[in-house]
């Protein structure tokens, strides 16, 4: 089905159409800790240290070693990751070392 999709909108006149995939819910959950590759945060700015990224960053953090204590993984089997689009590669692991 993705690869229909992805086919379907790499056809002109296609790609600003509404996109979205609707997944299984009980399949997505049943396959758990696999259907999660990482974990990310919005970082817009490198020195950026406003309340609102620590809230978001901590909270990220919180969840991450959560997920990754309740089915045993180390942090190098779900990296968590900060998202900046001005950055190149936009993705930084944190968890990586």
């Amino acid at each position: 089905m993705l690869k229909e999709h992805i086919h379907y909108r790499s056809q002109a006149g296609h790609e600003n159409e509404h996109n979205e995939i609707v997944l299984d819910a009980v399949h997505w959950t049943n396959q758990l800790p696999n259907t999660i590759e990482a974990m990310w945060f919005f970082q817009e700015h490198e020195d950026e240290d406003s309340v609102e990224l620590s809230q978001a960053k901590a909270h990220v953090l919180d969840v991450h070693a959560r997920f990754l204590n309740s089915f045993g993984l180390l942090p190098a089997d779900v990296p968590l990751a900060s998202f900046n689009p001005r950055r190149f590669p936009p993705f930084a692991c944190h968890t990586c070392s």
